[in-house]
């Protein structure tokens, strides 16, 4: 086995399982795949490096065939979140060390009665159409953004704007631009150039901005960097998808109207009812009788989010002709991502590499990781659980951290913040640390090590 690689079993041999059993292998993990159908693992035995077992993943005896007993990690990730569920639970009790499953049924995550994942004993459950209705909504709610990255369970938020011509932020000094308290530049990229901006650092037009925060305030910022948003937003959305339900959750306590499209009758009939506060029209977005009619052209946004990708990409592209100021699109070829965002659709997103970057995530039990890096490599951003090292409890200005390097977010349980100088990092603390290459060992011996 090769140093750093797991041992993974999978159940299903779908195109999520069949994905992840792909992404698994390059990245040196030996994979084990289970599926009832043997053409669905013939076909993936031709293209990727992993032994096939032919059996139901909800069987403790395919599960046991499969070595279930040793492996690092199972993934649940067929079409069907009962057996997601079921088999899940079932290989954590027959050894696997970490389960993760893969859910698409919302219901699953907002039940008050019961929590599935704790009550079943699963360590993870991963929302492929969430993660993609959370990245879609990051972009509505701040439309100048140019890349999100999230870590420290997704409650902070790295974002990057430049900086329009007619922004109000042109030629103030750092220490005039009032952010949302918790939310810090950390860096600016000028004309090519990586600046590491101080409170004297006066912004300019094109400048780009890489802020961390939390998530949440970045809902403050409301065209700071960009021009203003227009109050009162119109969003079109076409097709009554789950990944539809997800953004309507996430965008219902904000000021948008959101007109759902729906070309099935009892389906737009469902949607109606389950969600009163929107208008909810059974009709189609590529009839352009309905498109005129309804006036989308005036809508901020448009998103096609139905389940089927080539519609969806035949809508954008059509609303984005037509005078849609944005246009969003859901893709389940992650393969045809970058192509469509050269030939006109603003945002695409592909619910499964959602997901895949969120296994990997999971996957990393490393103590200490890089989650990305600022400019050319020269600072990067990692993330680290403070354990009982020697910095733990100790005021932040009594620290020698390793040159230009600092502390920017600070996660304990549901609450995320900017510490102050004054601040200490307490056990189990989730720590968000910019600094330059190398200081992974320093970091370790102030806040990773057990005593």
């Amino acid at each position: 086995m090769k140093q750093g690689s797991k041992d993974i079993v999978i159940s299903g041999a779908g195109e999520v399982g069949s994905f992840a059993a792909q992404l698994l292998s390059e990245n040196g993990h030996n994979v084990t795949v289970i599926d009832e159908n043997s053409d669905c693992l013939e076909r993936l035995s031709q293209i990727v490096e992993a032994r096939m077992v032919l059996g139901s993943s909800c069987h403790a005896h395919v599960l046991s065939d499969a070595n279930i007993k040793s492996c690092d990690v199972m993934i649940a990730a067929t079409s069907l979140d009962e057996i997601n569920l079921l088999s899940g639970a079932l290989g954590k009790q027959l050894g696997a060390r970490k389960v993760i499953s893969r859910i698409h049924n919302r219901n699953y995550r907002s039940s008050k009665l019961f929590d599935y994942a704790k009550g079943l004993g699963i360590d993870h459950l991963i929302y492929p159409e969430e993660l993609t209705s959370r990245s879609i909504c990051s972009h509505i709610n701040d439309p100048g953004v140019m890349a999100i990255q999230s870590f420290a369970r997704d409650q902070i938020e790295l974002h990057q704007y430049r900086i329009d011509h007619n922004s109000k932020v042109i030629n103030l000094p750092l220490k005039r631009v009032k952010l949302p308290i918790g939310i810090r530049i950390i860096k600016l990229r000028r004309d090519g150039d990586l600046v590491i901006p101080n409170a004297d650092t006066v912004l300019a037009p094109n400048d780009i901005v890489t802020m961390i925060g939390p998530r949440e305030k970045y809902r403050q910022i409301k065209g700071i960097f960009s021009k203003e948003k227009r109050k009162g937003k119109e969003i079109a959305i076409a097709g009554g998808s789950s990944t539809s339900e997800w953004v309507i959750a996430h965008l219902r306590s904000q000021d948008v109207s959101i007109r759902l499209f729906e070309r099935n009758l009892e389906r737009a009939n469902e949607l109606a009812e389950k969600y009163p506060n929107i208008t909810v029209i059974a009709a189609d977005t590529l009839d352009l009788h309905t498109f005129e009619s309804e006036h989308l052209e005036r809508c901020s946004d448009l998103l096609a989010l139905s389940d089927n990708q080539e519609r969806n990409i035949l809508v954008a592209l059509q609303a984005k002709k037509l005078g849609v100021e944005s246009t969003f699109a859901v893709i389940h070829n992650s393969t045809y991502l970058s192509a469509l965002e050269e030939v006109g659709i603003d945002f695409c997103y592909s619910p499964r590499m959602e997901a895949a970057k969120e296994l990997l995530r999971l996957m990393d039990d490393s103590p200490i990781k890089t989650i990305t890096t600022l400019g050319d490599g020269a600072f990067h951003v990692y993330e680290l659980t403070a354990k009982h090292g020697s910095a733990v409890d100790s005021p932040l200005h009594n620290i020698n951290f390793p040159e230009n390097t600092f502390i920017a977010a600070i996660q304990r349980r549901q609450l995320v913040f900017s510490p102050e100088a004054s601040d200490a990092v307490k056990t189990d603390d989730i720590i968000i640390v910019i600094g330059p290459e190398g200081i992974e060992k320093d970091l370790l011996m102030l806040y990773g090590s057990e005593t």
